[in-house]
């Protein structure tokens, strides 16, 4: 159904596209074949989906349907002029006072050919009219866009041909009953025009904006405004050229455009004073003395595009193709020059053929205030704003087999005057291969300035860190395993200051200053297997494990459990907020083997536990009124979830699952409306296919819930072909206990958030962020995440498997999904930072790309993503653990990796974390601008160890020989973060002129907003908030941007979840 393959997505990551120029690009045989689907919601969330199906004589009719808000197909109907000889193709859609318009291109006939094609139906899907429209020369006529003002008039923007070389701009008046009241056809250079959109621009005139050919290899943006009552032209066509720009880069700093003859570096500063201008400087490179027919070509295309309008290049470009890299052809006699690009930056390769010279090479600037060679050997180029850099250059050649091979010319930076650059060059090398001369960053590990923290934190024997969390205070607690006494001093407080048995929880507290506050043991005589820990809002800390003790410490407050009912039980301890007192604990399960995975405390101080068990006899279920209250479905292991209230006294307790094995891993709770979301896995086959309310199913099914609207998936994926057959699966409750949403999310093989054979870890994650989009991201183990193909266009995106698979919702949408190329299987952490990035940490077995032309982008083969930040944070690319690529056993071999995708999926961040033996990461926290993590190391040297200053604790010595715990912070206030713009239809939130230096018309036409209060906020370049306000909905509206600085700004409005943006230059 169209609907759960996300129509929300069908709005926001596919571009239109101009049918006609497709049309007559392929001399019409386009229209006949092409699939085009539009679409629109009402104020009730109602779909209405306009496209075109195949009839039984082998045409095209018009398909409309309108589905409710679940999904669910209310009706649907068809048209065509003729059955046997018609063929529609929908260009656009529009809801005007409770009608849907709809306009597009139908076959009518030999005599008529193409006709523009306009139709209105009401909202139960019974035709009002329909409206065909013949041009002068009965060839081709077709509608792209509608508008409709505030008398229900309509407005058709489109083409209009009377030759098959030939196009102009088109745009229909009719009023509300169908009835035309004029055309108006418009010539801009006897070529190809082509309307695309039509807005309200005064309450007399409209704005007609398309695209005007100009000669056979040169396209413009052609705009016109024309009167409402007769359809006259008011002010003829103006045009915007299009710059020679061919490929750019704007995601590392300064940001590159390339031309066939030359690149342009732009460095920006942006302020949020208005008093303040903000400055755009531009340097250019060209090649002096180089040859006048290079030329700029892309390789690599991806499948993704960006429109872009900047002020140092004012024209604007719309719809530039992504490329993994482009290549600048016969720059000189024999020589290419290669760009590389990604968020890591610009990487420039010379390629010399053999009998190329690169003494030839002449690099000439133009618009920089200084040029120098600096300390380090870099090329420091000034500007108005700053300072960039480019990377000291390296030599290597290519010998027949592809193969890199080092070479005895060391390249350096010449300066010859103000604006003239070459390469120096000691030694020699081999005339008859290629030689590269590469400019790229060199591999270094740097942190910013004070902030950062990571110790060692353990003892003589094995010691693990477990989990982490950040509490009110911004103190921090840590759970380790310890197995050994002496363990780390800590000066504060220690309640139980001896281990009891085998393997003890410990659990230590940090002040903000990361000043130890107090620590503590836990368990019993035998082992205790500690899994996660939580703050309450007062600092109380708890911390949750299982358990092969008899016995273990008592509380104040009586235990549900006061002794081991099974093989083992899950456990709960509460300390007080500083330490002196143990307030609560006990043994949770029942008379088998009982797991407690994942806790988390919600706005109230009540604690909710999700965990596995074996069996029901005698664990502690308790119903609640209204509530999900589900029995033991069968005899294999199910999912549980415990709430306890402020008192530590029990008031909810559910089995969850089918007949077959169900385990919840992990638990987060919106802070804003307490709603708990859980990740777990399961193998039961069968979903019961629930739509809300969602009451516990008593046949064996999986207890899935669809509420409409979400991510909805009621098969398992696993047809049992692994050895589990497990998917993973997303669990929602209200503050109350009701199930809101449940769903399988996987792929073809066995899909783990806990791992199953014998070692019950806790493998995947969930986190969430409130917000006007609801985020919520999950992260497990996937042994087929090739057969899982949801993703964000453009994004960072793997097919691998056994691998972990990343999965981000929004609003419970699934918005992006990916695998990562590592070589390991788990655990991870992840958490939502700053802009709603999402960070993921595991440990790898694999290198990093030795060629930074692969950093930033999906690797292949036993290479690690390496992803440099902009600067100011924590990285590393080079591997620092012995034998780990060659040999990944070696010396332990896994080091960890950290990295992070924007909103749109990009990968803007990896790096690894460790020194020259193993690491594992066990979890992973954000909170403000820091990235928390603790695991286990057996690196006794090169492991990153970053000492504050005091009073923090700090440990530098490894302790081994075994396993030592750590502890990081890391700041991450500097990594990039994306302002998730909504890449809308064209026809949407349009802002025209743009670039502009005085006044813009913003267009909501088309927009699912209700004729009430919209939010309206601006940021500028870097993302800050400078204004933030609300008005009344008007259709269209003017904006006087005189006073604004100049520099680049984005707009964002939004009504009731409901968002839309662009971004406007200010020059």
């Amino acid at each position: 159904m169209l609907w759960f393959n996300a129509p929300g997505a069908l709005l926001s990551a596919q571009e239109q596209t101009f049918y006609l120029e497709e049309w007559h690009a392929t001399e019409g045989e386009q229209a006949e074949s092409l699939d085009r689907l539009v679409s629109i919601t009402d104020a009730s969330s109602n779909l209405y989906v306009a496209g075109s199906q195949l009839n039984q004589y082998g045409k095209y009719d018009l398909l409309l349907t309108k589905y409710d808000n679940t999904g669910y197909e209310l009706w649907s109907t068809t048209f065509n002029v003729t059955d046997t000889t018609g063929n529609v193709v929908v260009g656009d859609m529009a809801l005007s006072s409770g009608y849907v318009i709809i306009t597009g291109t139908v076959y009518n006939g030999a005599s008529n050919n193409y006709d523009a094609l306009t139709l209105k139906y009401n909202t139960s899907g019974v035709k009002q009219w329909h409206k065909t429209y013949n041009g002068a020369g009965s060839f081709y006529d077709g509608g792209t866009n509608i508008y409709t003002d505030f008398s229900n008039n309509i407005y058709i923007a489109g083409g209009t041909a009377s030759l098959s070389n030939s196009m102009n701009m088109l745009c229909i008046k009719y009023n509300s009953s169908g009835t035309q009241q004029w055309a108006q056809s418009i010539d801009g250079y006897g070529r190809y025009d082509v309307a695309g959109y039509v807005y309200y621009r005064t309450a007399s005139t409209v704005i007609l904006v398309g695209a005007v050919q100009q000669s056979a290899a040169s396209w413009a943006v052609g705009s016109l405004t024309l009167n409402t009552s007769t359809g006259s032209v008011a002010t003829s066509l103006v045009i915007s050229e299009v710059t020679e720009v061919r490929f750019y880069n704007t995601s590392a700093y300064p940001a590159t455009y390339f031309q066939n003859d030359r690149l342009s570096f732009v460095t920006a500063s942006i302020d949020t004073s208005a008093s303040t201008p903000d400055t755009l400087h531009r340097v250019d490179m060209t090649f002096k003395n180089g040859k006048n027919d290079a030329r700029v070509f892309g390789l690599g295309k991806r499948e993704a595009y960006h429109n872009y309008y900047l002020g140092h290049i004012p024209e604007g470009r719309a719809r530039v193709g992504l490329y993994e890299r482009a290549v600048q052809t016969d720059i000189y006699n024999k020589i290419d020059l290669e760009f590389y690009s990604n968020s890591a930056g610009v990487k420039y390769y010379f390629v010399i053929k053999p009998g190329g010279d690169p003494a030839d090479i002449q690099l000439d600037f133009e618009g920089q205030s200084s040029l120098s060679v600096n300390g380090n050997e870099e090329l420091a180029v000034g500007t108005s704003v700053g300072e960039f850099k480019l990377p000291p250059p390296r030599a290597y050649q290519i010998n027949s087999e592809g193969e890199e091979v080092e070479v005895n010319w060391a390249p350096k930076y010449v300066v010859e005057g103000d604006t003239l650059v070459s390469f120096g060059g000691i030694g020699t090398f081999d005339g008859g291969k290629h030689l590269v001369v590469e400019v790229k960053r060199p591999g270094i590990i740097h942190t910013s300035a004070n902030d950062d923290w990571v110790t060692y934190f353990g003892e003589a024997s094995n010691n693990d860190g477990i989990a982490i969390d950040v509490g009110p205070n911004g103190d921090i607690a840590v759970l380790t395993i310890a197995r050994s006494t002496p363990y780390p001093t800590i000066t504060g407080s220690s309640l139980f200051s001896n281990i009891s048995g085998l393997e003890d929880a410990a659990i230590s507290v940090f002040a903000s200053d990361r000043s130890p506050l107090w620590g503590s043991f836990f368990g019993g005589s035998s082992q205790e297997e500690p899994t996660d820990v939580s703050f309450n809002s007062e600092g109380a800390v708890y911390i949750i494990g299982h358990t092969s003790s008899s016995s273990l410490p008592p509380g104040t407050f009586p235990a549900i459990s006061s002794g081991l009912r099974g093989q083992r039980d899950g456990f709960v301890a509460r300390f007080n907020p500083d330490g002196t007192e143990l307030v609560w604990s006990s043994f949770l399960g029942g008379d088998s083997r009982d797991f407690a995975y994942g806790i988390d405390v919600n706005s109230q101080d009540h604690v909710f536990i999700v965990g596995q068990s074996e069996w029901q006899q005698n664990f502690p279920a308790k119903s609640k009124t209204n509530a999900y209250n589900q029995a033991f479905a069968g005899l294999n292991p199910e999912a549980y979830i415990l709430e306890f209230g402020p008192e530590n006294d029990q008031m909810w307790g559910s089995f969850f699952g089918g007949s077959k094995d169900e385990a919840f891993a992990d638990i987060v709770i919106n802070d804003e409306n307490d709603d708990i979301f859980i990740l777990g896995q399961s193998s039961t086959q069968q979903a019961a296919g629930n739509t809300s309310p969602c009451p516990p199913p008593t046949n064996g099914t999986f207890p899935d819930c669809n509420p409409g609207g979400v991510f909805y998936d009621t098969h398992s994926g696993n047809s049992g072909g692994g050895l589990l057959a497990s998917d993973l699966i997303i669990v929602q409750f209200n503050s109350a206990g009701q199930l809101k949403w449940s769903t399988y999310l996987g792929g073809t093989d066995d899909d783990e958030a806990v791992s199953s054979f014998g070692a019950n870890i806790k493998l995947g994650r969930i986190t969430f962020q409130a917000g006007s989009n609801d985020i919520l991201a999950i992260i497990g183990n996937s042994q087929s995440c090739a057969s899982f193909s949801e993703h964000e266009p453009g994004g960072y995106f793997q097919l691998l498997n056994f691998s972990p698979i990343i999965a981000r919702f929004e609003n419970r949408i699934l918005a992006s999904s990916t695998c990562f190329n590592h070589g390991g299987g788990g655990p991870y952490g992840i958490a939502l930072g700053p802009g709603g990035n999402v960070y993921i940490a595991g440990a790898t077995v694999f290198g990093p790309p030795q060629n930074s032309s692969d950093f930033c982008v999906e690797t292949s083969g036993n290479l690690i993503p390496i992803c440099p930040p902009p600067s100011g944070a924590f990285f590393q690319d080079d591997d620092v653990t012995d034998g780990a690529i060659n040999n990944p056993q070696a010396n332990g071999g896994e080091e960890i990796f950290i990295s992070a995708f924007d909103g749109d999926g990009t990968l803007v961040y990896s790096t690894l974390f460790g020194g020259n033996n193993g690491e594992v990461v066990r979890d992973l926290k954000i909170e403000g601008d820091y990235l928390y993590m603790t695991g286990n190391t057996t690196s006794n040297e090169k492991f990153p160890l970053i000492d504050p200053g005091a009073p923090a604790f700090f440990d530098d010595e490894y302790s081994g020989p075994g396993r030592d715990a750590f502890i990081a912070q890391l700041n991450i206030s500097n990594l990039p973060t994306s302002l998730k713009e909504q890449a809308i239809n064209e026809n949407r939130l349009l802002i025209f002129p743009n670039p502009t230096s005085n006044r813009i018309s913003v267009s909501l036409e088309g927009l699912p907003f209700t004729k009430s209060r919209i939010e309206i906020q601006v940021f500028d370049g870097v993302g800050r908030l400078l204004s933030s306000f609300e008005t009344q909905w008007r259709q269209s509206f003017e904006a006087d941007l005189s006073s604004w600085s100049d520099g680049i700004y984005l707009i964002v409005i939004q009504q009731s979840g409901k968002l839309y943006s662009a971004k406007v230059v200010k020059h």
